[in-house]
């Protein structure tokens, strides 16, 4: 992890720094793939875990 950490530090025109999403924007993220996928059986379930208490 240190190597990772280092070569990240002295080589940074190679990396993007991305900013934390909030709960509520990952959470959103989730909910427009879910909505992406086709009507069938595996978009179902994915939107039944996303609605349960802590889900992700």
């Amino acid at each position: 992890m240190q190597d990772i950490i280092h070569n990240v530090k002295n080589d940074s025109t190679n990396y993007i720094r991305f900013e934390q999403m909030t709960s509520s924007e990952s959470y959103q993220v989730m909910q427009d793939f879910a909505n992406s996928l086709p009507d069938d059986q595996s978009k179902t379930q994915v939107l039944r875990i996303l609605t349960k208490n802590k889900s992700y």
